[in-house]
């Protein structure tokens, strides 16, 4: 990544099992491991075809920390 670069990704909630997955969650406790922090999320509620709760689908944005 270039030092003023950005990483941007567009993911989804997982359910792996019973448990949900949250991506910002996620993503803020692994980000740091690799010099990287947030800079920015937005989410939107998308439907749990399976019936479960909704999910979200999320575009965040990393930069070197």
């Amino acid at each position: 990544l270039q030092p003023r670069g950005r990483i941007v990704l567009v993911m989804g909630d997982a359910q792996v099992g019973a448990d949900r997955v949250e991506v910002p969650s996620q993503l803020a406790r692994l980000a740091p491991a690799r010099g990287l922090r947030i800079e920015a999320v937005a989410s939107q509620e998308r439907p749990d075809w399976r019936g479960g709760r909704a999910r979200e689908e999320h575009v965040v944005s990393l930069v070197r920390a």
